[in-house]
């Protein structure tokens, strides 16, 4: 049961975010570029920019899959950091 609840948790801020995105570009990039948009048209840009943000997160998915684990690199480059000093 608890497992259900922090996947539905991870859902809920995955879907906030990708709500937000294209809220926050339209006001902050289109609106002051294209002020004289109608309504229609800009829920229309909220949804590719919605998609589009959708398939990049999506996307980072199978990236860092492939990527792997960076633990022992990371462990490495700090390990080396210290030593320089």
């Amino acid at each position: 049961m608890m497992m259900i609840k922090v996947i539905f948790c991870n859902h809920s801020s995955v879907s906030s975010a990708l709500n937000a995105l294209p809220c926050i570009i339209i006001e902050d990039c289109v609106k002051p570029l294209k002020p004289g948009l109608s309504d229609v048209r800009l829920g229309y840009i909220s949804k590719i920019i919605s998609l589009v943000g959708g398939l990049i997160s999506f996307s980072l998915i199978f990236i860092v899959a492939a990527v792997g684990n960076i633990l022992p690199v990371r462990n490495a480059t700090i390990q080396r950091l210290i030593n320089s000093y």
